[in-house]
């Protein structure tokens, strides 16, 4: 990229966390003060699934310390795609490094379907399609995810406010970080 000295922009020493957009970065911000995490955790998003894939090569490409998280929706094309091409004989590695949300289409559907409707819509709704869709048809994710990240910092919400299930979703990917 033309950068002769990248300590200026990434520091190695940091973690790193990529992620395809700005709605992961603002969930997982919030969780992070919700769930009380101490690691200090830097959250990168591509701004886009089909831009992870060359960040990622750059973290690796600079040495950083870092790990990426996908859902298990567009990401899951891009993922397979970074198995086969940047960890082409490491699979042990590449599961250390990458993780892909299963089963959840998007960030949103690791929230329980009733903490969706309550903190982040604000709306109740009469079918049971996914977060991640339901948020698509809102059409406004970017702004959703932020203004429940501003109400995590502000503590309009509060860890007590939310159901297990959402907590240990969330809990889960940062587990995972820490390993």
């Amino acid at each position: 990229m033309g950068i002769s000295n990248y300590n200026q922009v990434l520091d190695r020493d940091k973690k790193y966390v990529a992620l395809e957009g700005i709605t992961d970065k603002y969930y997982l911000s919030a969780f992070k003060q919700l769930l009380n995490i101490p690691e200090e955790y830097f959250f990168i998003p591509a701004c886009g699934v089909d831009n992870i894939k060359p960040l990622i090569s750059i973290l690796i490409s600079w040495g950083c310390q870092f790990k990426a998280v996908f859902d298990d929706g567009q990401g899951k094309t891009v993922y397979n795609s970074i198995k086969k091409n940047l960890y082409k004989d490491d699979d042990e590695l590449f599961l250390e490094t990458i993780m892909k949300l299963d089963k959840f289409n998007g960030i949103e559907d690791l929230f329980d379907l009733s903490d969706f409707d309550k903190y982040v819509t604000e709306q109740d709704r009469e079918d049971k399609i996914s977060n991640s869709e339901i948020a698509k048809q809102i059409g406004k994710k970017e702004l959703l995810a932020r203004l429940f990240s501003e109400k995590v910092t502000s503590e309009q919400i509060k860890k007590s406010d939310l159901k297990k299930n959402t907590l240990d979703n969330f809990n889960d990917v940062f587990s995972w970080l820490k390993k």
